[in-house]
């Protein structure tokens, strides 16, 4: 459930985001009835987009599981002391390789 509140004479809204994160954000707002207002607004949004109804914010990098996990593993994977690459090829990519990066949430 959202939330609102007041610091240092700002109203600040309190909301899950898509991905489940807890959100913070300073509002525009002159009084605590319209931020609880904006703040209700915003968290429908996410539940729209969790659900897949509306569109994931753009703001996030266009890119896939796949190449994500490609430069992570020649950055940080393949300096790991045992050899897990195949083992993490077999299991993740199958099924997420083809996913944007914002849609893959920890659930």
């Amino acid at each position: 459930m959202a939330s609102v509140f007041e610091k240092h004479g700002k109203y600040y809204a309190r909301w899950k985001d898509a991905a489940g994160r807890w959100r913070k954000e300073a509002t525009s707002c002159r009084t605590k009835r319209d931020a609880q207002r904006n703040a209700d607004d915003l968290e429908r949004k996410a539940e729209r987009q969790r659900k897949g109804l509306e569109p994931l914010d753009v703001d996030a990098p266009q890119m896939t599981f796949a190449e994500l996990f490609e430069w992570w593993w020649k950055e940080y994977g393949s300096r790991q002391r045992s050899d897990h690459e195949s083992f993490l090829r077999k299991r993740l990519l199958p099924g997420l390789g083809k996913l944007a990066v914002v849609e893959v949430t920890t659930a």
